[in-house]
């Protein structure tokens, strides 16, 4: 018994001069492991892409994708009655304006309910969240658009010159306004990007409306202008998506 206590005292001796730099190597080689296990384990039970969509789907209020509708189904209203494309030139660059601003409540809702922070301490990144809710919203305006170019050109003999000059490149330049406004390094107020898309509304109906600059104006430069637009567009997409995983990541 003697010699047990002996060797008990020891060892206790021995484990209190213990480097303290190697308990914390091993603390430290725990945490790793543990954690590395805790992931391991979490990605297991991860939703697949289509999944993630899914589940994102439900977050979106689809009330601006009806207000949107209504818009399109307005321009069509006042197309029976007028019974003219020319009379309505100035509708559709209206339309056009409108139909992105229904988009800003619902994408940057974030900022006016002040959930940012939230969203950087989710599971999944904001690069993920915001890249799903623009590929949803993306995936329904292309069908509403669709279906209403396609309606237009088929009912009232719309050209698709004239569908591309009074409303998708309105539209278009429009989303570069709400895109270069909202996404830039400044906190602007959505409010300031309505405006300034209602604006651009105005001048593009006084633009349209006058017979000489509509003239002057060739197809090819609407098409330079229309693509112009949209490389903007998806240029202050990429940049909003790489500045929140920034954002996210330099919180972590």
């Amino acid at each position: 018994m003697k010699a047990e206590e002996r060797l008990y005292q020891y060892r206790c001796m021995m484990e209190e001069e213990m480097d303290v730099s190697d308990k914390k190597e091993q603390e430290e080689l725990c945490l790793k492991r543990a954690m590395k296990l805790f992931f391991y384990q979490e990605e297991k039970k991860r939703l697949s892409y289509f999944e993630f969509l899914w589940q994102q789907s439900f977050f979106i209020q689809k009330k601006w994708w009806l207000f949107q509708g209504i818009t399109l189904f307005m321009v069509e209203v006042l197309l029976k009655a007028l019974g003219s494309v020319t009379e309505l030139k100035k509708g559709f660059g209206i339309a056009a304006s409108l139909f992105i601003v229904f988009m800003i409540p619902e994408l940057w809702k974030n900022k006016s309910s002040n959930s940012m922070e939230i969203e950087e301490s989710c599971y999944y990144d904001l690069r993920q969240i915001y890249s799903a809710r623009l590929f949803l919203f993306l995936l329904t305006d292309t069908a509403i658009v669709t279906f209403f170019c396609t309606g237009s050109m088929a009912v009232w003999q719309i050209a698709l010159k004239d569908m591309i000059i009074l409303f998708l490149l309105p539209m278009a330049v429009t989303g570069c306004i709400c895109f270069g406004l909202l996404c830039s390094r400044h906190m602007i107020h959505e409010g300031i990007a309505v405006i300034s898309c209602f604006l651009w509304s105005g001048i593009w109906s006084v633009l349209v409306m006058n017979p000489v600059v509509y003239g002057w104006i060739c197809e090819t430069m609407w098409l330079v202008m229309l693509m112009l637009s949209v490389l903007y567009m998806g240029y202050c997409v990429h940049k909003m998506l790489c500045s929140r995983a920034y954002t996210f990541g330099s919180q972590v």
